[in-house]
């Protein structure tokens, strides 16, 4: 959890899940990693996201999801 003065506006901590879902178009995902990079408080974003994300694939059962949860583009699954 974060305090008041690293605390990352919601904008920039959507577009820190996009980047790392793969969810933004190549130019866009230079522009924000290029913003990870010099903001501490978005890379601790990025880590704390990285980390939980993993720490759930580690600890919670895979779940096979309904047939009309099925993502079209199978690529897009992270």
């Amino acid at each position: 959890m974060t305090n008041d003065s690293t605390r990352v506006p919601d904008d920039d901590s959507q577009l820190v899940h996009a980047y790392l879902d793969g969810e933004l178009d190549p130019a866009h995902a230079i522009v924000v990693g290029r913003k990870i990079a010099a903001s501490p408080a978005l890379a601790a974003e990025l880590e704390q996201t990285r980390a939980l994300r993993q720490a759930l694939r580690e600890h919670l059962p895979p779940r096979t999801l309904p047939p009309h949860f099925a993502v079209a583009d199978r690529s897009c699954r992270g």
